[in-house]
């Protein structure tokens, strides 16, 4: 089994509708459906760029054949001007084949997210 650490979500803006961050387009990043390989969130940190307004994110950690729902969201945040948060509720879970990492912030193109995991064959 190898193991790589990588950037899964690079450092993008969440829209201001439910969308996936993950699994990308790229093969080295996609979590491919024979199920062997999966990614573990070792690092997730959001940040609100807009320098006077509140703004918010969310993300859910979509199971297999699931939707972004109340069952399976992990982050709800309000985040202050200019702060930073480092997610907990993120870090440690592990997307299997299929799995999907979603976010939406309260208004487009003022949240940043970047997403650092574990890929594992």
């Amino acid at each position: 089994m190898s193991a790589t650490r990588k950037c899964i979500v690079e450092s993008q803006y969440l829209g201001g509708t439910p969308a996936k961050l993950y699994p990308g387009a790229t093969a080295d990043t996609t979590v491919t459906a024979s199920g062997k390989r999966t990614a573990t969130i070792v690092k997730c940190t959001v940040t609100n760029t807009h320098t006077t307004a509140i703004d918010s994110a969310f993300l859910w950690l979509v199971p297999l054949g699931g939707s972004n729902d109340n069952s399976n969201i992990l982050v709800i945040r309000t985040l202050d001007p200019v702060e930073t948060y480092d997610c907990p509720e993120v870090v440690g879970h592990t997307l299997n084949a299929g799995d999907e990492l979603w976010g939406i912030a309260g208004t487009a193109s003022r949240v940043n997210i970047r997403v650092t995991a574990v890929l594992e064959d």
